[in-house]
């Protein structure tokens, strides 16, 4: 362990030296301060998380992304072809302690660099928070900076009701073996439609079993989180149009129940606040909606309704958030020490910039709503 200590110890010695530490520091004092300056929010409290969090903590990853490709695939080539690695192999230390070594001086840089642009980060949106609006600094608090579980309801097993179908048909039309696979996936796909399926003037129910967090659910805020589509939305994935309904939350004969009427938009997430306390005694959590448009609504099978409470606070799921950021820069240290140790500093450097630029986006990949969340106040 002493070995290892040693040569990272070094390493970092190396990035003071070349007053790589100082330049970090400061390039990500300035953009975490000055980003948020430059760029205009919309005054809501989405608009303003996104310029203080996705972009101020995507611009100091790109910036730590960058230095750790440099220091990566400089740690071994330049010493290789400065003649610098053959002398310390000649020392008693393995060749796997020099790797791992070098690759724990490059994770410390990081990590303390990681932690200073985000208390930089969490301190900037602190003290900008004071610019929303009542409302806005309200929402903040009770829908974005906080840690939100999620409830849904279990998936119903469909699978007694198809095969059960698909016999009945078989023997009815006596259909060949041959053709078996292809109506069972017919008959499957058409009774989950009918499942998830709400027509015009009817009504669609849930039941949530929250026994087990009953008591402690007890006097919090809790949310309503759902996405709907239409035919058009799935066989066009367009639909700008608002369909009314009427939610019923609780119980007709309990005390807390609740009605609310709803124009819900199509294909991304709308989210309400539901009466406190509408959980039943027995740990139940009825929640009922009544189509009052003039289209049939779908309610996916994965993903559709699901009920929202505080769990925690915003700073722990913070600090994990960071943590991620860390183990993918140390995953993009990996990656140029092993480059550096085939390819010389330019070549590896070049190689990873051209070839892994998804790199520089956490998520990428991601289908991301082409509208906003909507939000029922």
């Amino acid at each position: 362990m002493q070995k290892l200590r040693s040569i990272a110890g070094l390493t970092i010695k190396g990035a003071i030296k070349q007053k790589l530490i100082l330049f970090l520091s400061v390039s990500l004092l300035a953009g975490v301060l000055l980003l948020p300056a430059l760029i205009r929010h919309d005054e809501t409290a989405i608009g303003f998380t996104q310029i203080i969090l996705s972009y101020t903590l995507t611009l100091a990853t790109i910036i730590l992304g960058t230095v750790t490709i440099w220091l990566g695939c400089s740690s071994i080539s330049r010493e290789m072809e400065e003649c610098q690695m053959q002398v310390l192999a000649t020392k008693p230390v393995a060749r796997w302690q020099i790797w791992m070594g070098k690759l724990l001086g490059i994770a410390s840089i990081n990590l303390c660099l990681m932690l200073f642009s985000g208390m930089i980060v969490y301190g900037v949106l602190l003290m900008k928070s004071g610019e929303l609006s009542e409302e806005q600094r309200s929402y903040l608090k009770e829908k974005i900076l906080v840690a939100r579980a999620a409830i849904r309801e279990a998936p119903p097993n469909l699978a007694p009701i198809i095969e059960e179908t698909f016999q009945a048909k078989v023997a009815e039309e006596n259909i060949p073996p041959t053709e078996w696979d292809a109506v069972r996936q017919h008959l499957k796909s058409a009774i989950e439609n009918e499942f998830t399926l709400v027509r015009p003037g009817m009504a669609r129910l849930w039941e949530l079993d929250l026994s087990r967090q009953r008591k402690s659910l007890q006097g919090r805020p809790l949310f309503v989180r759902l996405k709907i589509q239409t035919p058009d939305f799935i066989k066009n994935e367009e639909d700008s149009n608002l369909y009314p309904s009427v939610w019923q939350v609780g119980k007709p004969d309990s005390p807390n129940y609740g009605v609310r009427p709803i124009d819900l938009p199509v294909g991304v997430w709308h989210e309400f606040p539901i009466p406190e306390n509408s959980i039943d005694t027995d740990g139940v959590l009825t929640i009922a909606m009544q189509n009052m448009s003039n289209t049939s609504i779908f309610f996916p099978m994965q993903d559709s309704l699901e009920v929202l409470y505080r769990e925690g606070g915003f700073l722990l799921n913070y600090l994990r958030g960071l943590g991620i950021l860390f183990f993918w820069l140390v995953l993009v240290a990996i990656i140029s020490m092993t480059a550096s140790s085939f390819l010389s500093i330019f070549c590896g450097c070049f190689f990873l910039f051209n070839r892994s630029v998804h790199i520089f986006q956490p998520g990428f990949g991601r289908r991301r709503d082409r509208k906003q969340h909507h939000t029922g106040h």
